[in-house]
């Protein structure tokens, strides 16, 4: 499968040096990316994703300087306990957000059935024209054998 690569943030094209993977994130830190996708999802403050590349999976990429500005404003921030009154996105964010991916998914799934209708046609069209080639064929044998067998009865005694 071909790779697509899609800028959110086309002012780090160019750039690429300074991104990071969130996947690579997780490494770094030393945590699952199960917890590092969690705090995209939680925390208004967490990076932006710059851009994604598509392929057998999606790839998510960050600013690896906002990520460092992150990590450093966890860091000094004091410790809440689990299910705190931190300020996450709003809801209407969250589902802009998947609306323009749901969006942006349907586009590309529109363009794939297109290309797979166009390829079917040609394959029938191919097919149409292997079928008009056979019957020629079959034709063209038939009278021959009807040439053969009429040869062969004209020389019997």
């Amino acid at each position: 499968m071909e790779e697509i690569t899609e800028w959110l943030r086309p002012e780090f094209q160019g750039k690429e040096s300074d991104l990071v993977s969130l996947r690579e994130v997780a490494q770094e830190v030393g945590i699952s990316p199960n917890t590092v996708y969690s705090w995209q999802r939680r925390h208004a403050n967490f990076p932006k994703i710059v851009k994604l590349v598509r392929g057998q999976a999606t790839t998510k990429y960050i600013s690896r300087r906002e990520f460092a500005a992150y990590k450093e404003a966890r860091r000094d921030a004091p410790a809440q306990p689990r299910r705190s009154n931190a300020p996450r996105r709003p809801a209407e964010v969250i589902a802009q957000e998947k609306l323009h991916r749901l969006k942006n998914q349907d586009m590309k799934l529109a363009a794939q059935e297109k290309d797979l209708a166009e390829q079917l046609a040609d394959i029938l069209r191919q097919r149409h024209a292997i079928n008009k080639e056979m019957q020629d064929t079959k034709q063209s044998l038939k009278a021959a054998l009807e040439r053969i067998q009429a040869a062969l009865g004209d020389e019997e005694p």
